[in-house]
């Protein structure tokens, strides 16, 4: 099933439900996995195709494809793929969201999922809250093997520590904070 999605400004989302697809649970509500995104762009921004499903309850990004569009001269920059990761968080909350399904009364031991009108505001704000909130319950795991190498960045930099942690994974300086009180607790980091 496809849903094409016409915004003022004139951006244009396609929504597909590939066959095959399931209704996962999220919360209270059940969304479907998985879900092919399409943001069409107008003819200077290339096609972006994103694919969510939903793993353990939680709605994820498992592929993300950005294409120049050959016909329009219109090639993938840098630009593009910061604009693709600054929107993908909205993207995963809306697009779900839009797509959910609320439970229905259905036999003992099976469960029963009905699309509910994306014109409706109210269950669209349930269902995004549901996602937002699977979602921030997701953090990456912190194994041994991760507070190790935590501890090998730290020790290596001769000043500025924290910054060295924050560039080497790619975090925020406060979670570059965390991740070494985190591998200092598990014993990697001796003072």
């Amino acid at each position: 099933m496809r849903h094409r999605i016409h915004y003022p400004d004139g951006t244009v989302v396609e929504l597909e439900e590939p066959q095959g697809h399931t209704i996962e649970p999220v919360g209270d509500v059940g969304v479907p996995s998985p879900v092919i995104c399409r943001h069409l762009g107008d003819d200077g921004e290339p096609l972006v195709e994103l694919v969510f499903e939903v793993w353990k309850g939680v709605p994820v990004c498992a592929e993300v494809k950005i294409s120049a569009k050959r016909d329009s001269g219109t090639h993938v920059r840098a630009k593009d793929l910061k604009a693709t990761a600054a929107r993908l968080e909205d993207d995963i909350e809306e697009w779900i969201s839009y797509l959910a399904h609320e439970p229905q009364p259905a036999p003992p031991g099976r469960r029963r999922w009905v699309r509910r009108s994306p014109a409706e505001s109210a269950s669209q704000r349930k269902a995004m809250r549901a996602v937002r909130t699977a979602r921030k319950e997701v953090r990456r795991r912190m194994t041994d093997d991760h507070h190790q190498r935590v501890a090998d960045t730290y020790r290596a930099a001769t000043t500025a520590r924290t910054e060295a942690v924050a560039r080497a994974f790619a975090v925020s300086y406060r979670t570059a904070q965390r991740y070494i009180e985190k591998a200092r607790q598990e014993g990697f980091i001796n003072e």
